[in-house]
């Protein structure tokens, strides 16, 4: 019984480093646009830890739970493994194909894993769900204009920004600064 209690407290330890270094590298390098606000409350790794583990035993009992597959993700999402919350946010396609929050975090994960054209082909999939979603167009132009050297694809998803209602005035400055460098 003491090697399990040891097990456990070394893996609370070395998760909380790794979250305390995850943490800080997302916060230093994360651009203000292409960041996920997770709504997810967690204070300290031992409390991620906790949900973790409760959210795991929910999932345990209905491996279909939407709402559990949507926390995992995010908490995930929110200690920088993308891998395992590329996981969850393809468990729940699975159930739910058209659900525009788990194709747009799955293209999220797969932007920081530098699977730009998976990313593009799941943010792709949800402006045929919402083509004015100008979050989605945004990050769109951002990786063809990028990552992927497409100047002229990222000009049609940039000028979508602009066209948008409902994109606010600083991502449109953004957006100008972008057009304003990208090269035909």
């Amino acid at each position: 019984m003491n090697e399990v209690i040891r097990k456990n407290i070394f893996l609370t330890l070395f998760l909380s480093f790794i979250i305390i270094f995850i943490s800080s590298l997302f916060y230093r390098f994360s651009s203000p646009n292409l960041t996920l606000k997770v709504k997810t409350k967690v204070n300290n790794s031992q409390d991620a830890m906790a949900m973790v583990i409760d959210l795991m035993q929910k999932l345990k009992k209905d491996p279909n739970d939407v709402d559990v597959l949507k926390e995992l993700g995010f908490v995930f999402m929110k200690m920088g493994n993308w891998n395992k919350a590329l996981s969850f946010w393809t468990k729940l396609l699975n159930i739910e194909p058209k659900d525009r929050m788990a194709l747009s975090q799955a293209g999220y994960c797969y932007f920081q894993l530098q699977k730009y054209h998976k990313a593009v082909h799941l943010y792709e999939e949800v402006l045929k769900l919402d083509e004015n979603n100008y979050i989605i167009n945004y990050n769109l132009g951002v990786i063809y204009a990028k990552f992927l050297s497409q100047p002229n694809k990222a000009k049609i998803y940039f000028q979508k920004v602009l066209n948008s209602p409902d994109a606010g005035s600083k991502l449109k400055q953004e957006v100008k600064d972008f057009l304003s460098h990208i090269s035909n």
